[in-house]
């Protein structure tokens, strides 16, 4: 389902800054209760401890997918044969792991070993606007 508001609505609300930035207003999309509900409970998981501490593993492996996928040739192989692809992909995480050494060790001596905060959506700057 969605849900339009129509330019002249939006160009007259005091959270415009924080809501939209589009000529044509603001669209809304919402999901069918039930996927609605399941994606609140799931959210509701993402508090729990246990939670966490499991997407913290997957969050390391998916950052360093990342990371390899980006950086080097990782999704074509100049080889054939799996045998020389696998040395290929250990050669890669062997490269990486050198960049994430140095990159750490470089943090430590500045003092900087703290990530920098992610900017919010415009969602969640409407969402506080709106708790105020």
């Amino acid at each position: 389902m969605e849900v339009r508001f129509p330019p002249q609505c939006c160009q007259a609300c005091m959270a415009r800054e924080h809501c939209t930035t589009g000529a044509k207003g603001r669209i809304l999309k919402l999901l069918p209760q039930e996927a609605y509900e399941a994606l609140e409970q799931r959210r509701k998981e993402q508090d729990t401890s246990a939670f966490q501490k499991e997407y913290a593993l997957r969050a390391g492996v998916e950052g360093t997918i990342s990371q390899a996928a980006r950086r080097t040739r990782m999704r074509r192989s100049p080889y054939r044969g799996e045998r020389k692809t696998h040395l290929h992909h250990v050669q890669i995480a062997a490269g990486i792991n050198v960049v994430r050494i140095i990159a750490h060790l470089q943090a430590q001596m500045q003092g900087t070993l703290s990530r920098p905060e992610r900017q919010a959506t415009p969602f969640a700057r409407l969402r506080e606007v709106a708790r105020l």
